[in-house]
Order: structure tokens, then sequence, then C-alpha cells
């Protein structure tokens, strides 16, 4: 309604040959926004002159400056007003415009701008895709949303807008020695993936204390960190000099049979910050240490009980200025005892759930300066804290989360709440930087609510023993998990809790739990699956299009399909992507069969090749037949495929009819 009556007068102005930034120009012109002379948006106009990154076009971007610090003076109870919603449409229409290229496959987006001269000058995309972007989180962040779901991935702008900007982040990340494998690994857990990460180098150029010490020959998908042994690390000293000897000498020792006594009689395992050091009741207040071995705070090789007393001392100053007169920490609380340390192990993240707070302690961090400027949010996600499997059930079962920094000009320590101190909560008081990581950070400690979701948390982080990782899966999902319990069955259980799934995840291209029936598209271990843009998986939840796993491990879901015909048999024009053999031949067997297969997913691929069962056999054996918005066909999963030749167009035209395909379990 807004379009229609906001365009009415000046349709015939219109040229359909356009490029994209001069239709974005005809939504402000139609938009009629002046400059504002009230002093209060004047302000909220400088604010956000110092936030939004310039641009090639600056008249795009003082327009919507203009048009958000207007919006943020306006009271809740005024923002269904008509003046109100015009400003949140002038915004929103653009996101509507790019929704309409995007379907179009990005035709005709030439990097130019036609001026009133009639001259066609170059001006670069990316940063005001940028602008954009921000303008619609804004608007989202207001809670107005009128063109429908507002949420970009990154598949919003062409990947070629966003290559020239990723080519220079890379290369300035190289340059100031940020380790490539943990600033791409950023990616699969940010809402727009590798589109974000030329906002977050943005700001950590500007920080040498970012840089990863001997990561110089990681790349973007290998840390040679990331698969160290951290068990066998000797325990770090706090203090130096002298002093280490002497500490040496003076170990703390806290009793194993202390902590087995009170564990039989169902007590608590976190210690006295005080002598003499004894274990605390369940019911004590206490906090717990969430941190990294690879800094030599944990165990290491110093005998069962034994810590450095500079370390202890350490960790005892930081928990009391965390309130707490207690500490678990793992070194010092896991028994010995077979048993009990099974035990344990497996309730070892309710620990973190009962306490106080966690404290988050990495060396990394206790040596970046505290600042204000939403850095300290920045070093959280390079940080080797948040690449560590462990941490990311510390951090997402944690009530209350503090970190240490070092205070700057000194080298004591500063303990800052990641809630109140380190997050961002308002779009136009932070950097984009600054935003983005800690809508990184907050996504970590967010329920569980899809496969994918789960899947971007746990694909960048590494563990020291591989047999954790699955155990780790399996506490995130919220499942009860041992270490009896073999992979597959902690993928069946915790893909089963969870139940919504993306179909991107759906595109493997290893060998399956099963051959046929329940399970017969999963593969036996869950780190195979693929993990979506959360954007793009949010996006497809809220309008019901993502995939449903029942309890026998049966997807109901909605796709768009096509059905195989002679000539893609013959002239193979289906294509398997996987390297297994069997996976291979099980889709080239089927495929001789080609009048019982379909093409599913999503243009330009790759997609999921699926033979229909025989409960549909007394309608699908009609040519062409694709079941109506009401029927569901039954399916059996083959694996995933590429194709090639005529067969992309076609596809192309039927991706726009969605039909329902419901894979279950052979008859």
């Amino acid at each position: 309604m807004w379009l229609r009556r906001v365009f009415t007068n000046i349709q015939a102005e219109i040229d359909q040959n356009w490029p994209m930034l001069n239709h974005i120009a005809s939504i402000c012109k139609a938009s009629k926004i002046y400059r504002c002379q009230n002093h209060i948006c004047k302000e909220h106009h400088k604010q956000l002159e110092d936030i939004l990154p310039p641009c090639d076009w600056p008249a795009f971007r003082e327009w919507i400056i203009e048009v958000c610090s207007c919006q943020m003076q306006v009271p809740n109870e005024e923002r269904l007003k008509r003046s109100y919603i015009h400003l949140s449409c002038a915004v929103l229409a653009i996101n509507w415009f790019l929704e309409g290229i995007k379907l179009v496959r990005y035709t005709n987006i030439p990097a130019k701008y036609i001026n009133t001269n009639g001259e066609k000058a170059p001006i670069n995309l990316y940063p005001i895709c940028e602008i954009i972007y921000w303008g619609i989180n804004f608007q989202v962040h207001l809670g107005n949303r009128m063109f429908g779901y507002v949420e970009w991935g990154n598949t919003m702008i062409p990947h070629s807008v966003v290559a020239p900007a990723l080519v220079e982040s890379t290369n300035k990340a190289r340059e100031r020695g940020i380790c490539l494998n943990r600033l791409w690994n950023i990616s699969l857990i940010s809402g727009r993936g590798e589109h974000d990460l030329p906002a977050i180098m943005s700001l950590a150029a500007q920080y040498p204390q970012l840089r990863h010490q001997n990561h110089e020959s990681c790349n973007a998908g290998f840390c040679g960190f990331s698969a160290v042994d951290a068990t066998h690390i000797r325990q770090l000293h706090v203090c130096e000099g002298d002093e280490v000897a002497q500490c040496q000498e003076n170990r703390l020792f806290f009793d194993p049979e202390l902590l087995k006594i009170s564990m039989v009689g169902d007590g608590g395992t976190a210690w006295s910050l005080n002598a003499p050091l004894e274990v605390r009741g369940r019911h004590a207040e206490y906090a717990t240490i969430s941190h990294v071995w690879s800094d030599g705070t944990g165990v290491g090789i110093e005998p069962p009980g034994h810590v450095n007393r500079c370390l202890f001392e350490h960790f005892a100053k930081l928990v009391r200025l965390a309130g707490c007169n207690a500490i678990w920490w793992d070194s010092i609380s896991i028994p010995l005892d077979p048993v009990l340390r099974k035990k344990a192990t497996n309730d070892m993240h309710n620990n973190y759930f009962n306490s106080k707070c966690t404290i988050v302690h990495d060396k990394y961090l206790v040596d970046f300066d505290r600042a204000e400027d939403g850095s300290p949010a920045l070093a959280l996600i390079f940080s080797p804290w948040f690449t560590r499997g462990w941490t990311a059930v510390e951090c997402n079962m944690a009530k209350r989360i503090k970190v240490v920094y070092k205070k700057p000009g000194s080298n004591e320590p500063v303990i800052k709440d990641l809630d109140d101190d380190i997050l961002a909560k308002d779009p136009t008081c932070c950097s984009r930087a600054h935003w983005i990581a800690s809508n990184i950070i907050r996504r970590l400690r967010a329920p569980i609510d899809s496969v994918s979701n789960l899947l971007a948390i746990l694909k960048p982080r590494s563990t020291s023993w591989p047999r954790d990782r699955m155990v780790i899966a399996g506490l995130l999902a919220g499942i009860e998990v041992s270490y009896s319990m073999t992979p597959t069955e902690i993928t069946k259980v915790a893909l089963a809790k969870i139940k919504n799934i993306g179909h991107s995840s759906l595109l493997h291209q290893e060998t399956t739990i099963s051959e046929f029936g329940g399970w017969s598209w999963c593969p036996n271990y869950l780190y195979d699956l693929p993990a979506s843009p959360p954007g793009e998986f949010r996006r497809l939840l809220m309008s019901g299009k993502s995939c449903m796993i029942d309890k026998n491990g049966t997807i109901l879901g909605e796709f768009p399909a096509r059905r195989v015909n002679r000539d893609d048999f013959l002239r193979r024009r289906v294509i398997p992507t996987s390297s297994h053999p069997f996976v291979n031949f099980r889709i080239k067997a089927a495929l001789e069969n080609w009048q019982n297969c379909l093409v599913i997913g999503h243009y330009p691929g790759p997609y999921i090749l699926v033979e229909t069962e025989l409960p549909n056999d007394e309608f699908y054996s009609r040519a062409n037949y694709l079941p109506s918005v009401d029927e569901a066909l039954c399916c059996k999963y083959l694996g995933t495929v590429n194709t090639v030749g005529h067969i992309l167009c076609t596809i192309s035209k039927s991706m726009k009819r969605r039909r329902e395909i419901l894979i279950l379990p052979s008859k």
C-alpha cells in the first residue's frame, strides 16, 4: 500500500533498465525525506555520523542517517502513527527491492550510478550495501517489519559485490598477524556469514594486541594450534623471577580423598578459598573457572591434587571480586576414582549452571587492555577460549559470565560482566563490528533451536580428545550423554531432540546410518552435516519452510522439486558429488529407474536426489506428476548431486512452485 501510494506520481520517470543504485535513488526521492531541524534529531544525527561507515555515495548515507535519527526520538506509543510508519517503510522498501533483485538472480547490477548529466559514474557497491543493511537492521531492532521478515543472510547481495572487501580483509588480517582460521570460523556463526568479516576487520585492524602469536602458517581452513594436546602442558606460574622456585616448593594440596568423601555423601565439589582447604557443601555459593588448558591453567603434568600456589591465589582473587567465597575449578574439582570421575565428568556442565557466575580466564584476554569501544567483545571472539569445545558448553550453561581483561596502563587484571559491560545493546550506540561480535556471543548463549545453529557453534571448535566432540554436541542439544554412547547414538538422540533442520544441512556427501527406513538420510557423525548460515536458516524457520525430524528419524519438509527425465539419465546430467563409492553407486543405480527419481533443492544447487517409495505408485506413475499442496510424497534419500545442461533452466522455472516431499521409512 505504501509503495502504491508513494510511487503513483513518479512511475513514468522510472526506467526498468536503470542500474540498481538509480532504483534505490528513486525510492529515496519518492519518500520525500527532508532535513530535520529538531535539536534532538540533530544530536542523533551527529551520533549516527560517527557510527556508519563511509561510502562513495554520501547523499544516500545522509538520507539513511536523516531517516533513522528522527525515528530514534519517537516514543513507543507513537510508533503506529502514519509519520513514523512512513519513515520505516522508506527504508524497508529498499529491502523489498533487493529481495526482488535476489529472486531474479542478480541480473543487471552494474556498480554504476547515472547522474543528472546522464553519465554513468562508477561506485563501490559493498559499502552502500553495508549502510542499507545497517538501516534495515535498525528497523528490526525497533520492531519494524512492514514488508515481512527482513533478516539478511549471505545471499541477499551478490558474492561478487562482497569479494573485493573479503580479499582486502583477509590480506589485512594476514598483515596484522590475526589467525585466518579463527577469522573465517567466525563466518560459521555470524548472522550473514562471511559478509560480516570486512566490518569485523575494520575494527580489529586498529588493535595490535589482537595479534595471534606464532599463527603465521595458519590459513582459512587450518590452524596449527587446534589439535594441540593441552593435557601435557606444565602448569602456569603467575609469579615471576625468584618467586617461581619458592612457589614450586610450596604448592597447595587439594586432597582428592576429601573430594571423594564429599561426592559419596552427595556433597559438592567446590573448594573453599581460605585455609583449611576443604570441600564446600552442595548449596555453597561458588564461582566456576572457564579457562584454556593450553595456557597452563589445567592439571598439566602435576601430581594429583597439587596446584601452584600463585595460580590458585590468582583465581581466588578473581572469585572474590565476583562476590564468591568458593571455587569450582576442574583441575581440583574432578575426583581420581574412576567411577566418581565418570560421574563428575558427565555432570560437569551442571556445575556451571548452578554456580553464581562463571569467570572466563584466557591469557590472550588477560593481556588485552580493557576499552569502551567494543574491542573487548572482538577480542573475545578472536580468543583461544572461543575456539575450544568445552568452553561452548560452559558459556551456554552459565547464568552469569565475567571476563578477565587487563587494566589499561598496568598489569592488574580487571573483571567485567559480559552482559552489562561487554555486549552492545543498541546498534545506534556502537560500531558495526561491536554489534556483530555481540550477536555472535549471544547466539552461543541462546537455547539451541535448530541443527544448523548447533553445527554453527560446534564446527569451528576443537578439543584435546576427539571423543569429547560428540559429548559436547549432546550436552548443547540438551540431552543426557555419557562416554559409553557411540557417536551414532548421540547423533540420533540429539537430532530427534532438536527436530528443526534446514534444507542445506541435508546436503552432505557421506554414507548414512542406515540404507532404508528412518535415519537413512543422516550420516553417522553429526559433524558431517553442513551448517547453513544462521540468518538464512532463521528466515526459513519463520516462514515454515524448515524440515522437521520425528522420533523415528523421518523428515517432513517442503521443497522445490523436479522429476528426472530420460535425457537426464542418458546424457548423464545428474552427477553424484560424494567421494565415497557406495554413495555414488546407490545414486547411479537409482537413476537407471529415472522415472521414480526427483531432484529437490534450490537453484543453482547442489541438490538432493530422492527416489519415490511404493506408497506413491498408484498415482506417481503418471508422467510429470507432482503432488498438490495438500499431498505428500514418500521418498527415500539417495545423496547429493549436481546438475548440468538444460536441466538447470528447467529447475529454475519449477523452483517457483514449492512441493511437499515426505522422506519416510521404506515399506
